[in-house]
């Protein structure tokens, strides 16, 4: 049983390995650089030894993928056990998209390929299993946003179950990211500050859903001292300086 149990730990450890070698390769050249030989190379094993974990490569883009997926899961679970007003937590699920981002800026892009055609269909049933049901816990943590604010009275008769109400705040944001890493299109279009843009249009979002208490999004300064609230918080080892995006709104403000 000991050696039985020392092998799983040892093949866990190794597929960590693995997972870690192949997301420096995707961030060094990109996602289209990826090659088995090279991961298993880096990692000192022989390339059958990691086709024993991974049967294809788009198995191992899933699997770098649920990986990850787990990493966004942790930052809502901080929200989970937060007592706070069911609006200023849905803000916080969209806070912690902005700082995934931030810290794993390859994470979305990774997700939008590895849901296209061409590498969910190469892939095996186990790894599109094990994706789907990492993003189980999240999905549940929205629903039960969405019913705190339906119980507190802070959200109206919205007809639409509770997942389809908090889909539309995460892929507002999901859909910003992908627009941020379109290398380029910001900068034509002159958005000088994306991420915040969109936890406007959350805001914007929320107001339009009638959630209580509503909040004048166009005050740079308010939405701000909320999003400073949510980062003190919950996330206070991952949000950049506040103070010094406080002076930054206060200038911006100034200059209307």
């Amino acid at each position: 049983m000991e050696t039985r149990s020392r092998r799983a730990r040892n093949f866990a450890a190794r597929e960590t390995l693995f997972l870690r070698a192949a997301e420096k390769q995707i961030c060094d050249a990109g996602l289209l650089s990826l090659q088995m030989a090279k991961v298993a190379k880096d990692c000192q094993y022989a390339t059958g030894t990691l086709y024993q974990h991974f049967k294809s490569k788009e198995d191992l883009l899933l699997a770098l993928c649920a990986d990850q997926t787990l990493q966004r899961a942790e930052l809502f679970h901080r929200v989970e056990s937060w007592q706070a007003p069911s609006r200023l937590r849905m803000m916080a699920l969209t806070m912690a998209d902005a700082l995934l981002i931030q810290h794993h800026p390859d994470h979305f892009r990774l997700a939008q390929y590895c849901f296209t055609e061409v590498v969910w269909g190469a892939a095996s049933q186990e790894r599109r299993d094990a994706l789907l049901e990492v993003h189980r816990p999240m999905a549940e943590l929205v629903s039960g946003v969405v019913q705190q604010g339906r119980d507190d009275g802070d959200l109206g008769q919205v007809p639409l179950p509770n997942l389809h109400v908090g889909l539309g705040q995460l892929a507002l944001h999901v859909g910003f990211s992908n627009l941020v890493h379109a290398h380029g299109t910001t900068e034509y279009f002159q958005i000088p500050n994306p991420e915040r843009l969109c936890l406007q249009h959350a805001a914007l979002h929320l107001n339009a859903l009638g959630w209580q208490p509503l909040l004048d999004a166009f005050d740079l300064t308010a939405l701000q001292a909320q999003l400073d609230h949510i980062c003190t918080t919950l996330f206070g080892d991952l949000c950049p300086d506040q103070d010094g995006q406080s002076d930054a709104i206060e200038k911006e403000d100034q200059s209307r």
